[in-house]
């Protein structure tokens, strides 16, 4: 065992037997190459920072399950990260996803069926829009048409990138359960097949 292992061994042991400095010593041992890694994936260092402080969170949650032998906290903290990015690329797939089907200009070889379908959804989607709270329709604004990072947003409107994730989260929720309320049969295709295309 390295020196280096050896030394982060003596720290999660302590950490384990109720030591919580140990943890804030972990916590600086890994923070820099998670935030690296997750910076890498969101090209966002406030959201990339809020993904590893909550990989941190969660690893704390989970001290008493740690493997008695367990060497290294680094292989637990990459793998929670990965599986947070896994999820936060899932959520911006859904907006995506929602953000451009709903606004997107069908092409001149797409027969009026697909053109109507399009335009409907283009509908449904501005009254979605107007049904949210002020708060959240300004939020989504600010993030799908003038395309501003979590953490612009968050600077403009004095709020934590957490709320804004929130904020958006819920607007996304709130569209697509006012999409789904009108969906055909037809409009469900046109999206499973956009979908292919992502």
């Amino acid at each position: 065992m390295s020196a280096k292992l050896k030394d982060e061994y003596e720290l999660i042991a302590r950490w384990r037997n109720g030591d919580e400095k140990s943890f804030d010593a972990l916590f600086s041992l890994h923070f820099a190459k998670l935030h690296q890694f997750a910076l890498r994936h969101t090209n966002d260092t406030g959201l990339a920072e809020e993904l590893v402080m909550d990989t941190m969170l969660k690893v704390w949650q989970q001290k008493s399950k740690l493997h008695h032998d367990a060497v290294s906290l680094a292989p637990l903290l990459f793998r929670i990260l990965q599986v947070s990015l896994i999820d936060h690329y899932r959520k911006r797939k859904l907006e995506t996803t929602d953000i451009s089907l709903l606004t997107v200009e069908p092409q001149s070889t797409e027969n009026a069926d697909s053109r109507l379908l399009t335009s409907q959804l283009q509908t449904l989607y501005r009254v979605g829009l107007d049904n949210l709270s002020p708060r959240q329709k300004l939020v989504f604004e600010m993030r799908s048409e003038r395309e501003m990072s979590y953490s612009e947003i968050a600077g403009e409107l004095e709020l934590s990138t957490k709320t804004v994730d929130r904020h958006l989260s819920d607007a996304m929720t709130s569209i697509r359960k006012h999409v789904s309320k009108f969906l055909t049969i037809g409009v469900i295709s046109l999206i499973y097949i956009y979908c292919l295309f992502l």
